[in-house]
């Protein structure tokens, strides 16, 4: 069966590797409803710290530091917070961005800033900050959508 067609990987079996992207697909769709449950469950909540530091810089997730969890990864986040430091009117591509869960964290930091900078009106800037979320799974982004309604936010 796999004479003219490499075989690769998919879990505990092999399949041709012209198949895996359609089968992980179909996996992605069928867990999209509740991706970020499954996340929680996973990393067992940790996905979430790791994700709300990324976007707020703070300097440590644990009492411990970040290396109980992430070797070497203090240095990492620090550039990369200073790269992203949302701000109000800013553009923000969240690439692979699932059911936008690190898009929603950029929304509320630059919400925070904005709201302490103007003591709580809403600013011009504010106005025109867009932030966008692509992904390969369209049941992911739709997953993305509904929350994103839910919350009040543009489509």
């Amino acid at each position: 069966a796999f004479l003219h067609s490499h075989a690769t990987s998919f879990g505990f079996k092999q399949v041709r590797e012209d198949e895996k992207s359609k089968l992980v697909g179909n996996v992605f769709s069928s867990v999209a409803s509740s991706y970020d449950v499954m996340n929680d469950l996973m990393s067992a909540g940790l996905h979430r710290l790791w994700k709300d530091r990324l976007v707020s810089g703070a300097q440590s997730i644990t009492p411990y530091g970040d290396s109980l969890f992430l070797p070497d990864s203090s240095d990492f986040f620090s550039r990369l917070i200073s790269k992203l430091n949302p701000f109000p009117g800013m553009k923000h591509l969240d690439v692979a961005g699932g059911t936008g869960d690190v898009a929603f964290r950029v929304v509320e930091r630059i919400k925070s800033v904005s709201h302490r900078a103007t003591q709580g009106t809403l600013t011009d800037m504010e106005e025109d900050t867009h932030i966008y979320v692509c992904d390969i799974n369209p049941n992911m982004l739709e997953v993305g959508k509904k929350r994103a309604a839910e919350k009040g936010c543009g489509s």
